[in-house]
């Protein structure tokens, strides 16, 4: 008879790890892929300013992962709902930090366009998720400056390219007016030939 109880204690032990062991393979199949996958967002925010007050946008793809599941779901209904009120909402206050130690746009079009790149890249990366979720990567696709100020530049370089033609003209000019009057030995006047020869350059 005293046998009885500890047969009974044993049962009831083996019931309560089957039932561990059951709960806790009905949890891991209950996970939907959608919390096991890597997810990718492309997002663009548009009119950051530089501190000289030029607007510049910047075109970013996101790869995250959730990292804790119980957390996520207290903290969102869905990888959806992190994308809009974490990689959409978030990012441009954490970018405007960034962009404002940037003095102006012509050294970002220029010299600093790799630091500018990197800047955001980084306290992108660094600053989104956390228990709930990881940021695994931020790209920076591109980046887009104002039509004003690329036409400028386009403007700029043409003006440029004239000045340097000017005194290269103004030579010809010159030569041709010096040798008006001197004839070849055919008999062609040498300005013709000066001037047939200059239009292949």
């Amino acid at each position: 008879m005293k046998k009885l109880p500890i047969i009974i204690t044993s049962f009831a032990i083996v019931l309560l790890l089957q039932s561990s062991i059951k709960s806790e393979q009905d949890s891991e199949v209950s996970i939907p892929f959608d919390f096991i996958k890597d997810h990718v967002l492309e997002a663009k925010l548009a009119q950051l300013r530089l501190a000289d007050g030029a607007p510049i946008s910047v075109d970013l793809t996101y790869r995250w992962k959730v990292a804790n599941v119980d957390i996520f779901r207290q903290s969102f209904e869905g990888v959806r709902a992190f994308d809009s009120l974490v990689l959409k909402a978030q990012p441009r206050e954490i970018a405007d930090l960034q962009t404002v130690k940037f003095l102006t746009i012509d050294s970002v079009f220029t010299t600093q366009r790799e630091e500018f790149v990197e800047a955001i890249r980084t306290e992108l990366q660094f600053n989104l998720g956390g228990n709930e979720a990881i940021v695994k990567e931020v790209i920076v696709t591109n980046l887009s400056f104002p039509n004003r100020y690329t036409n400028a530049l386009e403007d700029n370089s043409l003006k440029k390219k004239e000045i340097e033609v000017i005194p290269y003209e103004s030579l010809m000019n010159t030569i041709l007016k010096q040798h008006v009057k001197v004839r070849e030995p055919d008999g062609t006047n040498l300005s013709s030939s000066i001037h047939n020869w200059t239009s292949w350059l």
